[in-house]
């Protein structure tokens, strides 16, 4: 197979941290031909570690006609998307694909009628602790799952930076990773057809706009629930996972040096984890099923419309809490996405 050319779009933290190491463990099955930032600096160093050009015109890269592929690691994605599109790139995007969903639908319509795949980055779906409590439940250890709750805390973007801005990140810990959560509970669940939230903000530094506490439980239509919290300004790191089924259950716990998965079913297992939480291997396993679907034409298991659904869920909980009641979120649109099996278009 021949290597898949990407241009990255974005030099930041998220690409120097995660997809940058990825593109090096997969130098076989992809070459970064671009690195694009508005700032010249950071488009040349990162250039520099994956032997590729730069620039900071976006128009260059699509321009590009050796370019297969875009990766778009910018907070904002909307125009980006578009005219990627519009020069028929294929694209993996951070996520959330936007923050509202008309932006969404925009970036979707895009890539539906360019026939281009549009993959939105949900790299939790791809970390080994994932994918062990996943082939738990395919063999049947945990039965019938019943009840996920999922907890993520961390001491967040220093004071000043975009995080804290709803103009910049759309919103706070649930926009930002609270919505990893809830794909996790989506994926393994099902669509949700009720939501009741707590959002708030709370001891949060000067200057933060955004929440810092969020709680949200979702109703299934089988009876199922799902409990997802995310919180800033938490000052040691710590995850915690639960599923529970009707034969076992799964823990995960990372925190203060601790990192455990136990899988207490008939026979109970302490399987291997990565020394954090989410693993480099998250973004590398990400970045291959994205090569893999560019080059043989097939739908992500993570797509716009996925991404679409997270934000919609995630604005609901912003109306529960304002609110204080339930919210009606029952849709079938993500699942009728992904049962055609093919590219949009």
């Amino acid at each position: 197979m021949e290597r898949i050319r990407i241009g990255v779009i974005g030099a930041g933290g998220i690409f120097r941290g995660a997809h940058l190491p990825a593109y090096k463990e997969l130098s076989d099955a992809v070459q970064v031909r671009w690195v694009c930032d508005l700032d010249e600096s950071r488009a040349r160093e990162g250039a520099e570690k994956v032997g590729a050009r730069w620039t900071t015109r976006l128009e260059e890269v699509l321009e590009d006609e050796e370019v297969d592929a875009v990766d778009i690691c910018t907070p904002k994605h909307r125009r980006i998307v578009e005219e990627a599109a519009t020069a028929s790139k294929h694209i993996l995007c951070e996520k959330p694909l936007e923050f509202s969903l008309e932006d969404c639908d925009a970036c979707i319509e895009a890539a539906r009628k360019a026939k281009v795949i549009l993959m939105v980055a949900e790299n939790y779906l791809f970390d080994p602790v994932i994918m062990e409590v996943e082939k738990a439940l395919n063999e049947g250890r945990l039965g019938e799952l019943r009840r996920i709750r999922l907890f993520q805390g961390w001491k967040g973007a220093p004071p000043g930076s975009w995080r804290r801005r709803r103009e910049t990140a759309g919103g706070g810990c649930l926009m930002d990773d609270g919505i990893h959560l809830i794909a996790l509970v989506r994926h393994f669940m099902g669509e949700p057809v009720k939501l009741h939230a707590l959002v708030k903000r709370f001891g949060a530094p000067e200057g933060t706009d955004v929440e810092n506490q969020a709680a949200l439980i979702m109703d299934f239509p089988d009876g199922g629930m799902g409990v997802v919290e995310a919180g800033l300004d938490i000052q040691q790191g710590l995850f915690r996972f639960e599923f529970h089924g009707d034969k076992g259950s799964a823990f995960y716990e990372s925190s203060g040096g601790r990192r455990e998965l136990r899988i207490l079913s008939d026979p109970p297992s302490s399987p291997p984890v990565p020394p954090r939480f989410p693993s480099i291997e998250s973004y590398r396993n990400e970045i291959a099923h994205f090569l893999e679907c560019v080059a043989r034409l097939k739908m992500p298991i993570y797509g716009g419309e996925d991404s679409r659904r997270e934000v919609e869920l995630v604005l609901a909980a912003y109306r529960s809490s304002l609110s204080g009641e339930a919210v009606d979120v029952a849709s079938t649109e993500c699942n009728r996405e992904k049962a055609e099996g093919k590219l949009p278009g």
